[in-house]
């Protein structure tokens, strides 16, 4: 079969842990934590699905790998 993608935005930044968070992940108030935000997009551009990952910065590394199309 044929392969679809869904449109995705994904923004990638460093926060200081709020009360909940640092409690949550073992960490200090205000110590750093990684912010990660994804919105995956139905073809016609409408939102579908819309989260927010947080990970403890001295324990994650995220690796992206880009690839583009050549025609």
């Amino acid at each position: 079969g044929q392969k679809s993608t869904l449109p995705t935005d994904l923004a990638i930044g460093a926060m200081p842990a709020g009360p909940e968070e640092a409690s949550l992940l073992g960490l200090q108030e205000g110590e750093a934590v990684l912010r990660v935000r994804r919105v995956l997009h139905a073809s016609d551009g409408r939102p579908l699905v819309w989260f927010r990952t947080l990970y403890r910065a001295d324990r994650y590394e995220y690796e992206i790998e880009l690839r583009r199309q050549v025609k």
